[in-house]
């Protein structure tokens, strides 16, 4: 994005994905407890080996309850019904772990493989161990609770934050909401992942909080952004000023781990430059967002639905020939996906189906 930007001479909005940043402070918590990873789907520490036979090991029915940190988001129905089996695996294993009960039809369910590019089937099978007869004790058994302990309290409720507020504009107050999680841990535990949770705020950038700050309801934090871009663009003919939108140097800013709004997460004082949706605007019609906020276009702030759509072409590419052919293969697979999502059992597929009366045929 940096070298797009220097070949354009301008600078861009920048877009990087929540559910990924959000998995690093886990991957980093893992390795420092557990040890490091020896490849793409394997791990050198004693949790790490047994994960992939997590789901083969039999349930602890006094496993301990962990409730630390926020619960999860109420998940809307749009969606639940774009969730991936392991999304709603993790989903409910988090509230299992939370309550204390284990639904015994999660001890029949199969979880995807570790693989150190998604961290979030690592994170359900450390779960399904957790309940499990897993005869860890000593420092082993308690490296293993600190690392529940931060998947219940902060990656799954940042991460399904991200999943239902998935506009761009929420970023800012994504990594506030993490930083707030954080304060449930441990010492230990935040020694390991602050560093890497430093070092990924990308949405902590003055523009992103200026822009987040422009689109609020909130009329007091749309005061506050103005009164900070006149700030940065300074004395000049309102009508005719213009921002800034030079290239700029570009360093994740630090971040003020006690702020309580996103206004407070960074200093102001330098290195801040306004958003590049602004840049083209009049000092007037910057002053005219106190008043009503801005609207923007509603970018994600993950990149999942990207990820899934290169996946879904390459296949149909390597299974069908032409153009028409390929397109309707991966309509025709979107449609199946929905249909099936919320079936568990050969018993949920009259769901499917609409009975009509005998003169009429059953249709799906």
């Amino acid at each position: 994005m940096r070298k797009l930007e220097l070949h354009l001479g301008r600078k861009l909005v920048w877009l990087v994905c929540n559910l990924h940043t959000g998995e690093l402070p886990l991957r980093h918590l893992i390795v420092g407890l557990d040890g490091p990873t020896l490849s793409d789907s394997k791990l050198s520490g004693p949790i790490g080996k047994l994960l992939d036979s997590a789901t083969d090991l039999d349930i602890n029915p006094n496993f301990t309850r962990i409730f630390v940190g926020p619960p999860l988001i109420k998940l809307p129905d749009k969606v639940i019904q774009d969730l991936s089996t392991d999304q709603h695996y993790g989903y409910t294993m988090v509230c299992a772990v939370r309550d204390g009960v284990f639904p015994a039809r999660l001890a029949l369910l199969e979880i995807g493989p570790v693989n150190h590019s998604r961290w979030l089937t690592t994170a359900n099978r450390l779960l399904r161990l957790w309940v499990s007869k897993h005869r860890l004790k000593g420092k082993k058994l308690k490296n293993l609770q600190l690392i529940v302990e931060f998947i219940i309290g902060v990656y799954y409720p940042c991460w399904f934050n991200v999943k239902v507020k998935h506009s761009w504009i929420e970023g800012p107050r994504h990594i506030l909401f993490q930083l707030d999680c954080l304060k449930s841990q441990r010492k230990e535990v935040l020694e390991l992942v602050m560093p890497t949770v430093r070092r990924t705020a990308w949405y902590a950038h003055s523009e992103a909080i200026l822009q987040t700050l422009l689109c609020s309801e909130d009329q007091k934090e749309r005061i506050e952004g103005v009164g900070r871009i006149l700030a940065i663009r300074g004395e000049g003919d309102p009508d005719t000023q213009l921002g800034d939108s030079s290239v700029r140097t570009r360093r994740t800013p630090d971040i003020n781990c006690d702020a309580s709004s996103i206004g407070d997460l960074i200093s102001w004082s330098e290195g801040v430059s306004e958003p590049p949706l602004t840049c083209l605007l009049s000092t007037s019609e910057v002053k005219n967002f106190i008043k009503t906020p801005m609207e923007v276009l509603n970018w994600p702030c993950h990149t999942q639905s990207i990820e899934r759509v290169v996946k879904m072409v390459t296949e149909a590419s390597a299974t069908y020939f032409s153009q028409e052919k390929r397109d309707g293969g991966i309509r025709a697979q979107e449609t199946s996906r929905r249909l099936m999502s919320k079936n568990e059992s050969k018993q949920d597929l009259c769901h499917l189906t609409k009975f009509r009366s005998k003169s009429e045929d059953v249709s799906l």
